[in-house]
């Protein structure tokens, strides 16, 4: 077994494979080396500048059937689960049709354009959602669910992190970051938790496409609202969610958002006027997701078969049977703790 593990990447799949290497009774030292200031890789909340209060990056929906996500939960606090808040969205339409709400789900879980998604990748996410279609949201923000458990969770476990660590290149028994180098020692085992694109430029591998997401957040005048998750079948943007006085829109492989018809669209499902508006902020995140197309997945298949067998990776972007989601991320940890073990 080895004598140490240095975990490249502290979004969900390091985490949950630092976690999983502890909960499974690994002894030696672990160590996460993160790129940015903050631990959970897309799935953070910050307070924003412009808006003033803290926000989540993105709207995400969990489901009871995200069996590993759960368990991830229970390993770190199981305290954590009850910042998950049961709630079954809601769909608005002009006219509703079947095949308005069959691209909804594609665009909105593939994150790809509907014309290029791989529908039989989406067939397979939906029939294992059905094991348990149980929605779930943070019921305050996602540094709740994730982020300030796994820190507790990592100082009593003695998971060593650090922060501001951009991994840059490897050479045999030395991990070289943008200022600094770490020597491993041959018994050392390496997990590589980072985008695809991360990856491709350490081991010189192709880039893969990838696609956006862009999230607009609204601060709402201060009135009493109800939580609400609200998908749009044709909309200008594919889901809104309400929580205390922010409003957020979701639109999947999108970069230039239409600010102004996304208002309007969610004043008229949510009966608000001009005057609830206070300010808006877009986050647009350019490489969100690798892209979830046929010839996209076949080269991904490609890359991860060309690998050593001493390369252990994790990512969302790495689970053939998932699409890119938290549930891929930490499903990936998992896999790449049981490869070490």
């Amino acid at each position: 077994m080895a004598s140490a593990v240095h975990i490249i990447g502290a979004g969900l799949a390091g985490m949950a494979a630092a976690a999983s290497l502890r909960n499974k009774g690994f002894a030696g030292e672990i160590f996460l080396y993160e790129a940015a200031n903050h631990i959970g890789g897309r799935c953070y909340s910050f307070v924003s500048p412009v808006l003033g209060v803290k926000i989540d990056n993105g709207n995400h929906m969990m489901l009871k059937a995200n069996h590993n996500l759960l368990t991830f939960l229970e390993i770190i606090n199981s305290s954590a689960k009850k910042e998950l808040y049961p709630y079954f969205p809601s769909i608005k339409y002009f006219s509703f049709n079947i095949k308005g709400l069959w691209r909804l789900g594609v665009v909105s879980v593939l994150n790809t354009e509907y014309n290029k998604a791989d529908k039989i990748l989406y067939l397979k996410t939906i029939l294992k959602s059905l094991r348990n279609p149980y929605p779930l949201f943070a019921a305050n923000t996602l540094e709740d669910v994730f982020a300030k458990p796994f820190q507790t969770f990592a100082n009593a476990q003695k998971i060593k992190i650090e922060y501001g660590k951009k991994c840059i290149g490897y050479e045999e028994g030395k991990l070289i970051f943008a200022a600094s180098e770490t020597e491993i020692s041959a018994e050392d085992k390496v997990i590589w938790a980072l985008p695809q694109q991360s990856l491709a430029r350490i081991f010189n591998l192709p880039i893969l496409p990838h696609n956006p997401i862009s999230n607009i957040h609204f601060l709402l005048s201060p009135k009493e609202r109800p939580f609400a998750f609200v998908g749009k079948i044709n909309g200008a943007a594919e889901w809104f969610k309400i929580k205390g006085n922010i409003l957020s829109a979701t639109i999947s492989a999108a970069n230039n958002p239409d600010i102004f018809a996304i208002k309007e669209e969610a004043k008229e499902i949510f009966n608000l006027n001009n005057d609830d508006f206070i300010a808006n902020s877009v986050i647009c995140e350019k490489r969100a997701t690798m892209s979830q197309d046929k010839e996209t997945l076949i080269k991904r298949n490609r890359i991860l078969k060309s690998l050593p067998n001493n390369i252990i990776i994790a990512g969302d972007w790495t689970q053939e049977n998932l699409p890119c989601t938290m549930e891929a991320a930490i499903t990936s940890g998992f896999k790449a703790a049981q490869e070490v073990l």
